[in-house]
């Protein structure tokens, strides 16, 4: 009996230690609870926040790409803009080109009948005659045309009418000389049907002209 008194005793002082951390143990484990909670509550929200943060930062990204495009774009276009000013300015220059151009080719195609007609003479008649004789030929046909009212180009020549200007380069890399008469003389060849009879004392004109034949 003394021996459980004793034991009871012990287990009260024990009890009356003990219960009170107890209590305190719940109370913090409570509060623990709490604050782990709002820990996770808080753990939540910030997640959102780095979201919104993660949503926000690629938005500016693509912004930021495409405003570099624009700024590309923009660039580009101005780029484009100055050259069209460019362009736009040399064809107003070429526009009054063309115009004459296109006035002179009418012009040219109302004198084809007298032109080609002058040409054919020269054709056929040029061969035995210096430049001089040949000049003076071509004035004479030219004032009769047009005493004939015949449309007819005045100053005309054979080169006018008849040559290429890029066959003449080619005649003049292949060793024609530059001159007007190696120049007739070479229309002549290259234009008639029969072969022609040209003067060529020094005989490098007319060597010249068959090469190319």
């Amino acid at each position: 009996m003394c021996m459980w008194v004793l034991a009871m005793d012990s287990y009260s002082h024990v009890f009356r230690t003990v219960e009170p951390k107890r209590a305190k143990l719940a109370e913090a484990q409570k509060e623990l609870d709490g604050v782990m909670k709002m820990l996770k509550e808080k753990q939540d929200q910030l997640a959102e926040v780095e979201a919104k943060i993660a949503e926000l930062q690629a938005t500016y990204d693509n912004s930021v790409r495409e405003k570099q495009k624009l700024e590309r774009n923009i660039a580009t276009t101005a780029a484009r803009l100055k050259r069209a000013a460019k362009l736009t300015t040399a064809l107003g220059d070429e526009q009054v080109r063309w115009a004459e151009t296109v006035k002179d080719f009418n012009k040219q195609i109302g004198n084809v009948v007298g032109d080609v007609f002058v040409s054919t003479a020269c054709v056929a008649y040029y061969g035995a005659f210096t430049s001089n004789y040949r000049h003076e030929l071509v004035e004479q046909w030219t004032n009769r045309c047009i005493e004939l009212e015949i449309p007819v180009t005045p100053g005309m020549t054979i080169v006018s009418v008849l040559a290429d200007p890029f066959e003449i380069r080619q005649w003049n890399s292949d060793g024609l000389p530059k001159d007007q008469l190696s120049t007739e003389n070479a229309i002549l060849v290259t234009r008639g049907r029969r072969w022609p009879l040209m003067i060529d004392p020094q005989e490098q004109v007319t060597t010249r002209c068959y090469g190319i034949y």
